[in-house]
């Protein structure tokens, strides 16, 4: 007949709970990015639309203190102005556009702006 030693199962749970954590990495690192309030948006020409976005971390927070940096994705886009750094886009002259938020090597889905004539 054999016998364990005792203490053999509580170090092979904390082994095993080691090794999920390796495997997982940190779960306060920042996987997605989110677009709150989906990826359609529409302005005015003459209005001003600031654009944000959250983080999502391994665990499922969401964060709203990331520093996202803006791009316009469609180059000839004419119809709003963005700034980069704060996400505030201007509408131009009727016409749209598509933007997408990047921080490190995410992304968020592509938004759609489309700036319509002022009434």
């Amino acid at each position: 007949m054999s016998r364990r030693p005792k203490g053999l199962g509580l170090l092979s749970a904390a082994a095993v709970f080691w090794a999920c954590g390796s495997l997982l990495g940190d779960p306060d690192r920042i996987i997605a990015l989110e677009v709150p309030g989906g990826t359609n948006r529409s302005l005015n020409v003459g209005d001003t639309l600031v654009l944000a976005a959250r983080a999502i971390t391994a665990r499922g927070e969401r964060l709203n203190s990331v520093s996202v940096e803006w791009a316009v994705i469609d180059t000839a886009v004419t119809a709003f102005s963005l700034d980069p750094a704060s996400g505030t886009v201007v509408g131009l002259q009727p016409g749209s556009g598509r933007v997408q938020g990047s921080y490190r090597e995410l992304k968020t889905d592509p938004i759609t702006i489309t700036v319509l004539a002022s009434r």
